[in-house]
């Protein structure tokens, strides 16, 4: 969660970084399923754009969830 923040306040370039991390580790897990919306949440911030959970943009939806909200790093990582 730590690329949202970042990108919130403006620092989108570490944002972008700290959510390659996290789609790195994401397909050494195989979780395929996490994949297409962290890319979608890197294009946005490589645009120098924040991303916002689901439920702040009113998608109730809980499969549409952020995927970075629901990805945790190892701590390693942190």
């Amino acid at each position: 969660m730590a690329q949202l923040a970042l990108a919130e306040l403006g620092r989108c370039a570490e944002a972008a970084e700290w959510q390659r991390r996290m789609i790195a580790v994401a397909g050494q897990q195989h979780r395929t399923d996490l994949l297409e919306r962290l890319n979608t949440d890197l294009k946005l911030y490589e645009q120098q754009q924040p991303c916002r959970p689901a439920a702040e943009v009113g998608n109730e939806n809980r499969n549409q969830q952020n995927a970075s909200l629901i990805f945790r790093l190892p701590k390693k990582m942190n």
